[in-house]
């Protein structure tokens, strides 16, 4: 049977073979989005890039690795935070991290690094042979307490007790601004990393079911206070 003209698998157009009035500005519409979006991101990109609206954390904190980075200066480590070039590297390893898996895509970091100042990026590097991304820590302040989104260590660099380092300067960020409680999802399944965070003080107060996207699995609400 042929299909008559104005008739589509899309839905039906009028005898003209056009879209009725409403399917048009529909269409218009969405592509209107599409376009806002590009450009949105587009002024981001070259405009806000180092701008203060994400350095008002950073700069309040001043310079707290300090006192971390000169004990592990011998081990060939440093501390520092993120810059905009970071965010490949962020992103291949949370995939290395989280085993494929990605909780957060490029254009998730990009957004939340460019546009809110709250957020704080603490970056682990090896010094030498090269300098490597081998742990993050990433999340953000506010005044009524701070949240961890991301706690990543390279899987060759695990259980070398770097997941405590960066749990340890992320309480000292807190402590610097008087952030009072510091929380965090953790996947019901991680008994490692709920180990880990009980050991730094952190009591599950709560679930978040069907959290995870990759799965559907349950996330624990895990919180600490800061003395």
């Amino acid at each position: 049977m042929l299909m008559q003209p104005w008739l589509s698998v899309n839905g039906p157009r009028n005898i003209t073979g056009r879209w009725p009035l409403e399917k048009r500005m529909s269409n218009l519409l969405n592509g209107f989005r599409v376009f806002w979006q590009m450009v949105k991101e587009e002024w981001m990109s070259n405009h806000m890039q180092g701008s203060h609206t994400r350095q008002v954390v950073v700069e309040r904190l001043g310079n707290p690795f300090w006192q971390y980075n000169s004990r592990i200066a011998k081990e060939g480590l440093v501390l520092r935070f993120g810059e905009f070039d970071d965010l490949d590297r962020i992103v291949e390893l949370e995939r290395l991290g989280y085993d494929g898996f990605e909780a957060w895509h490029y254009h998730d970091f990009r957004q939340d690094f460019l546009a809110n100042p709250y957020a704080a990026y603490i970056m682990l590097d090896t010094q030498e042979p090269k300098s490597q991304l081998i742990g993050l820590i990433v999340g953000r302040f506010r005044a009524r307490g701070s949240h961890i989104s991301h706690l990543i260590v390279h899987p060759e660099y695990q259980r070398q007790g770097l997941g405590s380092l960066l749990l340890n300067v992320w309480l000292s960020c807190a402590e610097r601004l008087d952030s009072p409680q510091i929380t965090l999802e953790v996947r019901a399944s991680n008994q490692g990393a709920q180990n880990l965070y009980q050991r730094h003080e952190y009591k599950i107060i709560g679930k978040r079911e069907r959290y995870y996207q990759d799965n559907g699995e349950t996330a624990l609400i895990m919180k600490r206070w800061v003395d």
